[in-house]
């Protein structure tokens, strides 16, 4: 073991270059920064996720994409806050109609006409339901 020869090389030299080999290794084979964003971003989209926006690997459950789930999920929330606006501003018209319908002088039609009220102000809890298909065609 005498024979071997050692050559000390300060790490301020050696450490620029073992990085650049690896950046370098890493862009080959990764691509850019901007190429490695967009295929990462491609397939988040593209994941297949279930009803609940959950990833799934289920050829069984009814599955979309992440982009579609993402997108049924925001239509939602605006149809529904469009829904509610519009109650909200149009109360008085809708109990008049409801009332009117109901023949006004039945106590029954009163209360009835109360309760559903109180579910479209929120004072009792209600929910909607909006169903977004794919054209597939």
């Amino acid at each position: 073991m005498k024979d071997q020869a050692t050559i000390k090389i300060p790490n301020d030299l050696l450490a620029p270059a073992i990085e650049a080999q690896v950046t370098a290794s890493l862009v080959e084979a990764l691509g850019t920064k901007e190429q490695l964003l967009t295929r990462i971003a491609r397939e988040f989209c593209k994941k297949k996720v279930d009803s609940n926006g959950k990833p799934t690997n289920s050829d069984y459950r009814d599955t979309s994409t992440m982009l579609e789930y993402l997108t049924e999920m925001a239509l939602r929330k605006a149809v529904e806050d469009a829904i509610t606006e519009w109650i909200e501003k149009n109360q008085a018209k809708i109990r008049k109609a409801v009332t009117s319908r109901l023949k006004a002088d039945d106590k029954m039609a009163n209360a009835m006409c109360d309760g559903f009220m109180a579910a479209l102000t929120g004072q009792i809890s209600y929910g909607f339901r909006v169903m977004v298909q794919k054209n597939e065609g």
